[in-house]
């Protein structure tokens, strides 16, 4: 068996700390993807929340750890879907959010994050700078970086959707799950 660093105790502790608006989220029969793919498809939507994404999944269980060990400020670099979620997060736990972001990001994520109370600086290059930068904030301030996909809290915030999956489909094959990172494709992992 493969080693891994998700925990499922962890991951079943996460669904008790993350928002239940941000759990359950409605499942789909995919009818028009079945003949070229060959099986029965079923898509999760996780748009259906106050962010539109499944990082706040993880950013509930980082938040949550944050305020419950006296944390009370933490950063993130974002293309705008992680730094909306650890806003409203933060927030949420009277967190101060520091995100870091490209100039370039969608406009409307970037007034998003804004809305949702968090301090959000913009770099001049691409999200590559913005983590660089992010990083030095958390250093100089003494604060958590919080890094989508390479926190274990974000991953098994996240991988309690698949707690969802085993708990309302009685089997299945494979699942196709899109992985953050704030960059565009995304990285598509099946198993």
């Amino acid at each position: 068996m493969q080693e891994t660093r998700l925990d499922t105790a962890r991951i079943r502790a996460a669904r008790g700390v993350i928002d239940p608006i941000f759990l359950d989220t409605p499942l789909y029969r995919c009818e028009a993807l079945e003949p070229d793919l060959g099986c029965t498809v079923s898509i999760k939507l996780e748009t259906a929340n106050p962010v539109r994404s499944f990082k706040a999944r993880g950013t509930e269980v980082v938040a949550s750890l944050l305020a419950g060990h006296g944390s009370r400020a933490v950063v993130c670099a974002s293309a705008g879907n992680l730094g909306q979620a650890l806003a409203w997060s933060g927030r949420g736990r009277g967190l101060d959010v520091a995100v870091v972001a490209s100039r370039f990001a969608p406009a409307a994520k970037l007034d998003r994050i804004r809305a949702l109370d968090a301090r959000l600086e913009l770099v001049d290059g691409d999200f590559d700078m913005a983590r660089e930068r992010a990083a030095a904030v958390a250093r100089y301030d003494g604060i958590r970086l919080v890094e989508d996909s390479l926190d274990i809290e974000t991953c098994e915030g996240a991988a309690t959707i698949g707690l969802e999956l085993v708990d309302t489909v009685p089997s299945f094959d494979a699942v196709l799950i899109a992985l953050g990172g704030g960059h565009w494709p995304p990285v598509w992992v099946m198993w």
